[in-house]
């Protein structure tokens, strides 16, 4: 379960997220971990002009965080280190993410991890 921080609702498009035409500016920083509803979580930040992208993810859970980049260190951004990936690649779930938008504001959100659920689909 996630949930979103905030009580304005906002429209976003997919365009807003849109990181592919400015990876090149980005930087990548590895920063001070935390625990997240019991799991352990290393943080790394993504910036440019445009956006700051902090995320905590955990490699507890036997959930693929490995399809974010189709496994391919390639269609990483450029400065990102492809190492904080390998960990991930059999086992890594995202428990938290704060992206703000430096351009509108609007954008800006955090998701939280509040609890996991198993669930069977068909």
């Amino acid at each position: 379960m996630m949930e979103k921080s905030g009580t304005k609702k906002t429209k976003l498009k997919g365009s807003d997220f849109d990181t592919e035409s400015d990876n090149s500016d980005y930087t990548f920083t590895k920063i001070e971990s935390k625990t997240i509803v019991g799991y352990e979580c290393e943080c790394f930040v993504s910036e440019n002009d445009k956006r700051k992208i902090t995320f905590y993810t955990t490699d507890d859970l036997p959930v693929s965080f490995n399809q974010i980049f189709d496994s391919n260190s390639k269609s990483m951004p450029k400065g990102f280190n492809p190492d904080w990936m390998k960990k991930y690649a059999e086992n890594g779930l995202m428990m938290q993410m704060t992206f703000v938008d430096k351009k509108k504001s609007n954008n800006s959100m955090t998701l939280d991890c509040i609890g996991l659920e198993k669930q069977t689909f068909q």
